[in-house]
């Protein structure tokens, strides 16, 4: 979504001649030229060392001025194509030092000598670059490498609210994936003292995650969804009550900051709904500002609870709350605002290439 939806649309419509290579077989969407590499190799290891090389060599194939990439295993890649001469991008949008410490398939002691050794390596490689792009979180770290650092955020396309919608004024609702950190547990939990109330969840069942949550007591008040394409998304969001965004404290949360790189929140927040969200710095700065929202402890079964009887209970409030945040994204959190920050890196970088006779 990120990276065909609004990096590459944005720039074949601004008049880049844009080719995308990923995993599948070519087409054209969008003015974009989509590079097939077939099907990528099931095992991680091959992946990330025959696929990632397969990438790489269709990429080399096009010959092109500027390449961006965004997979942490292309960093190598990436080191030659500058060493050729080429303008290069790494666009970061995760936290892979720490992700990689919670890799429970790695040994601990492993663990920590990767992740020791992958920072030094991406500092290595960041350092030589032409540019690095990330969300909010990692802006400053990476700026103290390679000062053209540039902080572009994960923000909705901004779409229009359909006039014909019917509110359902007691479900509430999560987009995303379903997993641990989503805190799915403890939102089931939460509704057992909240009456009258469904809890819709859409998105992609990670690891079986939704075999425990049936065990719940409240798991009557689930409605499962599955994965969903983003037309359908949108119109459970709009016609919902409240948008959930509860997130554990993990990697990509950079010890309770929160990011700007998660585009639920503000898509939760374009349909016009109030969220009840994580109480961390990035997300609490927003809610406090706007005052479209409530902050809660992500571990506290009794504040998630308290918050969502809050909203329901108070739908005036939470209209006035949903309307702010609406307002938000259309004022400052939406992909436009974001675009142009791409557009004007991509003129610096264009500034001095020959143009092809």
């Amino acid at each position: 979504m990120r990276i065909f939806r609004k990096e590459c649309a944005s720039l074949a419509k601004a008049g880049y001649d844009v080719y995308l290579v990923e995993r599948g077989e070519s087409t054209e969407k969008m003015g974009v030229h989509i590079v097939g590499t077939g099907e990528m190799p099931e095992k991680r290891f091959l992946r990330m060392t025959l696929g990632t090389r397969r990438v790489y060599k269709k990429a080399l194939e096009l010959d092109c001025d500027i390449y961006h990439f965004h997979d942490p295993e292309l960093l190598p890649y990436g080191l030659k194509l500058k060493k050729s001469g080429k303008k290069v991008i790494f666009d970061c949008h995760e936290n892979t030092v720490g992700q990689i410490l919670e890799k429970g398939w790695l040994p601990g002691v492993m663990r920590k000598l990767i992740s020791f050794s992958y920072r030094l390596y991406q500092r290595y490689v960041c350092k030589k670059l032409d540019a690095v792009v990330s969300p909010h979180y990692q802006c400053d770290y990476f700026a103290k490498i390679n000062p053209k650092t540039f902080i572009i955020a994960n923000y909705p396309i901004l779409m229009p609210l359909p006039h014909d919608v019917v509110k359902n004024g007691k479900r509430i609702c999560f987009i995303g994936g379903i997993d641990k950190r989503w805190c799915h547990d403890k939102i089931i939990k939460a509704l057992e003292n909240v009456t009258d109330c469904q809890y819709v969840m859409c998105g992609k069942d990670w690891d079986h995650y939704i075999d425990e949550l049936k065990k719940l007591p409240a798991w009557s008040k689930v409605s499962y969804k599955g994965y969903l394409p983003q037309d359908e998304v949108y119109k459970i969001l709009v016609s919902s009550a409240v948008g959930l965004v509860v997130s554990t404290d993990h990697a990509n949360m950079f010890n309770k900051q929160g990011t700007l790189g998660l585009v639920k929140i503000f898509e939760e927040m374009m349909a016009g709904l109030p969220i009840v969200c994580s109480d961390f710095t990035v997300w609490r700065d927003i809610v406090e500002r706007w005052h479209c929202g409530i902050c809660v402890d992500p571990e506290n079964v009794g504040d998630i609870s308290a918050a969502i009887k809050y909203l329901l209970d108070n739908p005036e409030e939470a209209k006035s709350m949903g309307e702010n945040g609406r307002r938000a994204v259309e004022t400052e959190f939406n992909w436009q605002s974001e675009e142009k920050k791409l557009l004007e890196l991509y003129e610096d970088l264009s500034s001095d290439i020959v143009p092809r006779i």
